[in-house]
């Protein structure tokens, strides 16, 4: 049971008709970043679109990839043109290794064991004991 599509002729296609509708799509809307709303804008339910595996397609996962890249790639240039300071602190955890990252989140959680890796014979087996008899 799929989401009823409004206003729409559901049509037969291809799968390479169809690949060739998504790329339209996203070529023309650059801010369809998930299959989701991708197949918004098909004549088809998500249901066909998986079922023809255009989910698999490389074209289509390379596509809607570059539009999170562009969109992130936006939105880093207007924190770094803000001189609002929480942008220029969002910016710097976005950019930050990993030693600044903890210091600037003034908390760090190690659930090894001080840093070092936990091996098989470092941990504690819970043995059943039996009680004693009467």
């Amino acid at each position: 049971m799929g989401r009823k599509k409004t206003n729409v002729k559901l049509i037969t296609k291809t799968k390479e008709e169809l690949k060739d509708m998504a790329m339209a799509v996203l070529k023309k809307n650059k801010k369809i970043v998930f299959i989701t709303e991708l197949v918004k804008y098909l004549p088809i339910y998500r249901s066909t679109f998986y079922k023809k595996e255009l989910n698999e397609d490389q074209d289509i996962i390379t596509a809607l990839e570059d539009n999170k890249i562009d969109i992130k790639a936006a939105l880093r240039k207007k924190m770094f043109e803000s001189d609002h300071p929480t942008n220029t602190a969002m910016l710097y955890r976005l950019l930050s290794d990993d030693y600044e990252f903890a210091k600037l989140t003034m908390t760090k959680n190690d659930i090894t064991t001080n840093g070092k890796d936990i091996k098989d014979n470092d941990i504690t087996k819970i043995q059943i004991v039996k009680p004693i008899s009467e």
